[in-house]
């Protein structure tokens, strides 16, 4: 499955670290297809990855559950809020060709589709750690429950390398 994401590098800003994106876009991008089951309603993915500027301090008391990675400003990680996910400064929306087996980008949501939608945040060439944010719309494609939670990817870099440090389940 193929993804093309010079288009995001087209994007980033003087300040953003492609390594990061890159990185991030290779662990990130083969999710969503693994969670729908093949027997799934035949509902469209689509998937949404965009540049957050907004993010908090990383304070460890004030986000114990992320272990002080920062959050952007504007998400709640609340049950029931509809909030979850940050506005970004930028988007590009993808969606999953099923006769190509490929991401590709440029064509509408329909009506009933999945949306998974990705926020990094901006400035990355400045940071040693950073927090992802995803979340499905309108619901997790196998376990609906738990459509209310955005997940939490934290990474690190060491030396000039970046790691997936961890991740909500």
């Amino acid at each position: 499955m193929g993804v093309n994401i010079n288009f995001i590098f087209d994007c980033l800003a003087e300040d953003d670290d492609p390594k990061f994106w890159q990185f991030v876009c290779d662990k990130i991008f083969p999710k969503p297809l693994s969670l729908i089951p093949e027997k799934q309603e035949a509902w469209p993915v689509y998937m949404i990855i965009g540049s957050c500027s907004r993010w908090l301090s990383s304070d460890p008391k004030r986000f114990s559950d992320t272990h002080g990675e920062p959050l952007p400003s504007n998400s709640r990680k609340e049950k029931y809020s509809r909030l979850v996910m940050p506005e970004y400064d930028w988007s590009i929306l993808y969606y999953f060709d099923e006769e190509e087996q490929k991401w590709s980008f440029g064509r509408e949501p329909v009506v009933n589709h999945y949306m998974y939608r990705i926020a990094l945040p901006a400035k990355s060439l400045n940071l040693c750690h950073a927090t992802v944010l995803t979340h499905w719309e309108p619901m997790h494609p196998t376990n609906p429950e738990f459509s209310d939670y955005p997940q939490l990817y934290t990474f690190r870099k060491n030396e000039d390398e970046w790691v997936l440090a961890s991740r909500d389940v």
